[in-house]
């Protein structure tokens, strides 16, 4: 899933206060209640999980740049030990915030 560039400013600082974790759904589940919210909280549910995968040993990645202007990025992710190969679809702005992590845009600086 990824979601146009042109997310509403709710989403936005919604996703980043829950990426620095200022926000939390236990302590303030009133304000998760809207659509916003929600779409804010998968996306980050996205972005950690798609973090650990990037950072867990044994893992292959590469990264291809979009094939037209506007595209996703696309993100694989190869395990061979147990034949898994993942491809994850990322709109610029989820690439940033997926490299605000130091140790994954290491993992993905030669790619």
């Amino acid at each position: 899933m990824y979601y146009n560039r042109n997310v509403h400013k709710g989403v936005a600082t919604m996703l980043e206060g829950l990426r620095r974790g200022v926000l939390s759904r236990n302590k303030q589940f009133l304000a998760f209640e809207s659509d916003e919210a929600r779409h804010a909280q998968r996306i980050h549910r996205r972005l950690l999980g798609l973090s650990r995968e990037v950072l867990a040993p044994g893992v292959e990645l590469s990264l291809e740049p979009p094939r037209a202007a506007g595209a996703p990025f696309a993100l694989t992710l190869e395990r061979a030990e147990v034949r898994l190969r993942r491809v994850a679809y990322l709109c610029r702005e989820e690439l940033a915030l997926l490299c605000d992590d130091p140790r994954v845009r290491e993992r993905l600086r030669y790619r």
